[in-house]
C-alpha cells in the first residue's frame, strides 16, 4: 500500500477500496485498518446531512430511507472481516496505541491532530494527513459563540466575537495551537499556504484540511443528537464484544423510541 497521502487518497477513493486495503493491511501485519467501531461507524454517519431527526424534531431512525442504519451495518462488516480494533476513545490504550501505530487509519476530523500531539508524542514524523473516500466526508463537531440575553451590552458583546474570530485571528489560533479556521478567507493567506507540520513529517497538512472544509455539506444534528448517538454506540460496543448486531440494533431503537418519549 502507498504511504504519500497523495497515492493513498487516490487509491484509497471509496468505500470498497477501504475494505480492501484493510484486507492487505490484515494480510501484512495482523493489525486492524480502524481504530474502533465508534470510528468505523462515524465513517458514514458523519457524511449524513440528515441522521437522527428532521428539522421537525421527528425521529427517523425506523425510516426506510434513512441512512443511519446503512452506516452501522459497514461498522459491523468491517467489525466482521476483523477490520476494526479494540481501542476506546479517549482512553490511555488509545493514545497507547495511536503512539505505536497499532491500527493503520485514524479517519478523523482536523482537530483530532492537537489531541495526537499532546498524547502520542512518541508517534512524531509517523502519520500523514489525506483526504477521505468522498463518501466518509462529513462534519464531526465544531464550536459555536452565542450572547446570553442577559447581558446588558449585546452590541459590544457581537463586536468584540467578530474580532475575536476574523481572518487574522483565526490564523494566529491555527499557528499557535492547531485550531483549524473556519474562514475561507484564512485559506488563502501566505502563513497558511506555507504551513509545516513537524508532527505530521513536515507535511503542509493546512491545505489538505482547507479542501476538505470546503466540501462539507451542511447536516442537521438536532438537540437530542448526543443522547441517541450514545444508545447506538453502545450497541457497536457490545457487538464489539460478541452480541448479535440486529438483536443490539432492534434493543437500542427501543431504548432510543423510550428516552424520547419521557
Amino acid at each position: 500500500l502507498p504511504t504519500d497521502p497523495a497515492e493513498v487518497k487516490e487509491q484509497i477513493s471509496s468505500p470498497e477500496a477501504f475494505k480492501e486495503a484493510a484486507a492487505t493491511v490484515q494480510e501484512a501485519t495482523g493489525k486492524p485498518m480502524v481504530d474502533s467501531m465508534e470510528m468505523a461507524f462515524r465513517a458514514n454517519m458523519d457524511a449524513l446531512e440528515v441522521s437522527y431527526f428532521n428539522r421537525e424534531g421527528e425521529l427517523l431512525i425506523e425510516n426506510p430511507d434513512n441512512k443511519v442504519k446503512d452506516a452501522y451495518d459497514f461498522a459491523v462488516e468491517l467489525n466482521d472481516q476483523g477490520y476494526v480494533g479494540s481501542y476506546e476513545m479517549w482512553t490511555p490504550e488509545w493514545a497507547t496505541a495511536l503512539n505505536k501505530g497499532e491500527f493503520a487509519v485514524e479517519m478523523a476530523p482536523a482537530w483530532l491532530k492537537g489531541y495526537m500531539t499532546e498524547n502520542a508524542p512518541e508517534a512524531e514524523g509517523e502519520w500523514r494527513v489525506t483526504t477521505l473516500p468522498e463518501q466518509f466526508s462529513g462534519n464531526w463537531g465544531g464550536s459555536y459563540i452565542s450572547i446570553p440575553k442577559e447581558t446588558e451590552h449585546p452590541e459590544e458583546v457581537y463586536k468584540f466575537s467578530k474580532w475575536l474570530v476574523n481572518p487574522e485571528n483565526q490564523l494566529k489560533s491555527f499557528v499557535e495551537s492547531g485550531l483549524f479556521p473556519s474562514t475561507p478567507d484564512t485559506y488563502e493567506m501566505e502563513e497558511f499556504t506555507q504551513n509545516s507540520d513537524e508532527y505530521f513529517g513536515g507535511q503542509n497538512t493546512a491545505e489538505v484540511f482547507a479542501e476538505a472544509a470546503q466540501k462539507v455539506t451542511a447536516t442537521y444534528k438536532g438537540p437530542n443528537y448526543v443522547t441517541v448517538n450514545n444508545e447506538i454506540l453502545t450497541a457497536l460496543q457490545n457487538v464489539s464484544e460478541g452480541a448479535n448486531p440486529e438483536e443490539e440494533w432492534e434493543a437500542a431503537v427501543t431504548r432510543i423510541k423510550d428516552i424520547m418519549k419521557r
